[in-house]
């Protein structure tokens, strides 16, 4: 039973992967103006994404939190492959990010996992991430753009603040 459980995972993890790849591409015609099909190792997207869906079922189990976590990481693997083709982190990625984290702070606490105190940290957590990487943009004149500014807020609120210390 195990292995059918893995198995539909890989799969699930896969097919999330194609439309991450379908997402990828969309976003680099757009930010590029090419409408030709660029030469983009789509296949290493889908497998990297299947293995992180086992990964984080086997250290997470099928739990709330290893859901979110896993679709937290399908985001940043197409934030990670824009931001290296085109250098530019996309508004629309960063608000999913902030939307996932703030679904799943309110999840947790319905579900009595969070007490309301964690919830504030989440904020504490957003305002740590804005302006530590603002400061770091203002004092490197720049290397660092708004999307990841954007970015760090958004995974402030879904680790709360002591974790976003650690990233």
């Amino acid at each position: 039973m195990v292995e059918l459980t893995i198995i539909s995972i890989f799969i699930l993890g896969y097919l999330i992967g194609k439309v991450l790849k379908v997402v990828i591409l969309k976003f680099y015609q757009i930010y590029t103006k090419e409408s030709r099909r660029k030469n983009l190792p789509y296949f290493p997207i889908e497998l990297s994404n299947a293995l992180i869906y086992i990964f984080t079922y086997i250290y997470f189990g099928f739990t709330i939190q290893g859901v979110f976590i896993a679709l937290l990481f399908s985001i940043l693997l197409g934030i990670c492959l824009i931001d290296f083709k085109i250098h530019i982190i996309p508004d629309s990625l960063n608000l999913v990010v902030f939307l996932l984290s703030i679904i799943y702070g309110f999840i947790l606490l319905g579900l009595g996992e969070e007490s309301i105190l964690d919830f504030f940290n989440r904020g504490y957590g957003l305002i740590l991430g804005l302006s530590f990487f603002f400061l770091i943009a203002v004092v490197t004149k720049g290397a660092i753009g708004g999307g990841d500014i954007k970015l760090m807020g958004g995974l402030g609120v879904f680790f709360g603040f002591i974790n976003t210390i650690g990233i």
